[in-house]
């Protein structure tokens, strides 16, 4: 079947009324208060690899009736389940001999995930549980906790967890500000065997300056132990945009080390020109919409959060229309939906410079990316147009990584992106990644790699 035919079946479940056009046609509003059928395709995803072999992945998710979401995933390694009600969350994956479950519920004033872990028999089979528990104060601040323990002591490759228990606070203050802190004790396994003691201090941060939006991160490890040594690092980024169709982002990361001084930074700067107005998620109608729409959901005891993104705006409408009382919250969801159609993104045209140094690696790595957008209906990239969606999109990425020793590694990709609507698109991209020194020393090529992906997200 073509992809133009796949694509209107897919889309016949889709109801509302016409605002702007895909090549696909116009947009339909999805109606997920009140699915016309017991089973409604909400998510398909194929994707095909071919990096000296090929190797397949399918997921496909339904919406069953009003009572919750069903999904399967699988590639060529591991397979899965998952379920998604109104308060409840499960999965379940294998992967090779390893089985990982999960679950989680929302209470009204408490959130509870479980997740354990079963290694393969090669790994020691041993379990390794984790319990988390978001505790909701009031609107805007929740307590946070948690513990993780490893059943496995033997020593193994790698750096892991023993043992891990937390303390934390989320603070919502909503669209402007959020603030997560975290105080975490923790136990480690080396690979040698050593088992190494610590403490963890986090702090993250994101909000709204001006125009723009800041985000931060301030981090302290204080591992004691054979190999102990205090770990600082401090991460800030910020998205600006000017001129209205204009978008200039920035960021940052440094890290020092007790003793050694910084071992590692790096630095981010991009400029892109878009075809619309930029509206940035905690700015615009879908903004005040999603924290309007949250908060009504923690007042029926639903105990959601302000998402402030795309994926999240989406399980958050998800979930809400499977309230008892969604009929009452029908007009929400709708103007939620139309107001992230409205501040839909459109790029153009846009440069992305990162430079990236790790001092104990002896490592180096720049990174230059490119990309050229076409919107819909077809125009000059360079032209505004307030009805313009996007359609075709051309990226690049070349990156150099230099080791000691003057040795230089090159790796080039070129993608192309074709949204068919906005809940539709295609994705084909191509690679090479350039050796390493102990590719090398190996002997080992580095073949060139192909992607292909068909997503298709029903309300996205």
């Amino acid at each position: 079947m073509s992809a133009a035919p796949l694509a209107l079946l897919l889309l016949a479940g889709a109801a509302g009324v016409p605002e702007v056009e895909y090549p696909l046609g116009p947009l339909r509003v999805p109606d997920l208060t009140q699915p016309r059928r017991p089973f409604v395709l909400t998510d398909l995803r194929y994707a095909l690899s071919d990096a000296g072999g090929r190797a397949h992945a399918f997921g496909a998710r339904v919406r069953a009736g009003n009572w919750g979401f069903l999904g399967a995933e699988l590639d060529d390694s591991s397979w899965g389940l998952t379920l998604r009600t109104l308060r409840l969350d499960l999965y379940g994956f294998e992967t090779r001999g390893q089985y990982d479950v999960g679950a989680g519920y929302r209470f009204p004033w408490l959130e509870v995930h479980a997740d354990v872990t079963r290694r393969r028999e090669e790994a020691g089979a041993a379990w390794v549980a984790d319990l988390r528990f978001a505790g909701r104060v009031s609107q805007d601040w929740e307590l946070l906790a948690g513990v993780m323990r490893d059943g496995d002591r033997s020593a193994g490759p790698g750096r892991r967890h023993l043992d891990n228990a937390f303390l934390g606070f989320l603070y919502q203050g909503g669209e402007h500000v959020e603030l997560r802190g975290e105080l975490a004790r923790y136990r480690v396994l080396t690979d040698g065997g050593d088992e190494i003691e610590g403490g963890f201090l986090g702090l993250d941060a994101v909000g709204r300056v001006w125009t723009g939006e800041v985000s931060g991160r301030v981090a302290w490890e204080d591992p004691r132990g054979r190999f102990g040594f205090d770990d600082v690092q401090v991460e800030a980024g910020l998205r600006l945009p000017l001129l209205d169709r204009l978008l200039v982002e920035a960021s940052t990361h440094q890290r020092w080390q007790g003793g050694a001084g910084r071992i590692a930074h790096g630095l981010r700067g991009g400029v892109s020109l878009h075809a619309r107005r930029v509206t940035l998620p905690r700015f615009g109608d879908a903004a005040r919409r999603t924290t309007a729409l949250a908060r009504r959901g923690v007042e029926l005891g639903y105990n959601e959060r302000r998402a402030h993104g795309e994926g999240g705006r989406r399980e958050l409408r998800e979930r809400l229309s499977l309230s008892p009382r969604r009929a009452e919250l029908a007009d929400d969801l709708a103007a939620l939906y139309q107001a992230q159609v409205d501040e839909r993104i459109v790029p153009v045209l846009g440069v992305e410079l990162v430079h990236e140094q790790d001092l104990l690696r002896g490592e180096r790595r720049r990174e230059y990316r490119a990309f050229l957008g076409l919107p819909w209906p077809l125009a000059s990239p360079l032209r505004p147009g307030r009805g313009a969606t996007p359609f075709l999109e051309v990226d690049y990425a070349h990156v150099e990584r230099s080791f000691e020793a003057g040795f230089v590694s090159v790796s080039r990709e070129l993608g192309l992106t074709a949204r068919l609507s906005r809940e539709l698109e295609l994705l084909l991209r191509w690679g090479r990644e350039g050796q390493a020194p102990f590719d090398l020393v190996r002997n080992v090529g580095r073949p060139r790699r192909i992607d292909f992906a068909i997503v298709y997200a029903y309300g996205r």
